[in-house]
């Protein structure tokens, strides 16, 4: 992600897991966390953050952990939800616009350090983005059993780098560099573009991946034409292929591309 116009400051997934895996334990339970790691164990990853995302789950729970000693004083705060509560906090900002806004809104409040994204949703949203910089993870030494894994379904995969492994007490602190690859187009396909269509037909080497491409709107990429087997794909002079054709020559059904 570009740090223009936000300084030097990365956005860091911070997640604190239990050694199975979870962030948060059955019922969103999260006071485990506290027995193992407060914010005096943690004082440069504080100094170094300018301000938070937060996942609406989170800010939750959080709100019911206020009563534990778990200050930490990472900047500005920013909840972001479709909903805001009908109470104001006058302690955090409630943003309802769209992913990368909020993700600029919150650099920009930054001043120049790291913006620190919190929840299991929002982080996994901003992975899927490619608009996070870094992963910061606290190994905790208890095992959970259940509760909310560390990364959701079907979020894919995601190469990491990792460059510091450090032990201080019972905790472990493991930190990686998300490895930014070419983020998928959003362009909708219209009417398949010629270069996209006809890219490696099969007499070219292209194979049946090449015919079975699909671009995301249910239609084949490779065949002109939107009914599969109409047959303007096949290579000039050369017969189509009938695995069916009974003895006698009489073709059936089944020799159709299907």
């Amino acid at each position: 992600m570009s740090d223009v116009g936000f300084g030097t400051g990365k956005v860091v997934v911070n997640r604190a897991m239990s050694l199975d895996g979870f962030i948060a334990g059955p019922g969103h339970a999260m006071d485990w966390i506290a027995e193992y790691l407060t914010a005096a164990e943690v004082p440069e990853v504080m100094a170094a953050t300018g301000a938070m995302l937060i996942g609406r789950g989170t800010y939750e729970v959080a709100k019911r952990m206020a009563a534990q000693d778990t200050a930490y004083d990472g900047g500005a705060q920013f909840v972001l939800t479709h909903k805001p509560p009908d109470q104001p906090d006058p302690t955090v900002t409630f943003l309802t616009c769209g992913l990368e806004e909020a993700v600029a809104t919150a650099r920009g409040a930054a001043g120049g350090k790291n913006l620190e994204i919190l929840g299991a949703g929002v982080a996994a949203q901003c992975l899927r983005r490619g608009l996070v910089d870094e992963i910061l993870v606290y190994v905790i030494p208890v095992l959970l059993g259940d509760g909310v894994r560390f990364s959701p379904p079907r979020l894919g995969r995601i190469d990491l780098e990792p460059f510091s492994n450090t032990q201080s007490g019972a905790i472990t602190t493991l930190r990686f560099r998300v490895r930014k690859q070419a983020r998928p187009s959003n362009r909708r396909c219209g009417d398949h573009e010629r270069s996209q269509s006809l890219i490696m037909p099969p007499w070219r080497g292209g194979g049946p991946s090449a015919v079975g491409r699909g671009c995301g709107c249910g239609r084949v990429r490779g065949i002109r034409g939107d009914q599969p087997g109409d047959g303007r794909h096949r290579r000039p002079g050369r017969r189509r292929h009938d695995h069916h054709r009974p003895v006698g020559g009489h073709r059936t059904g089944h020799n159709r591309l299907t």
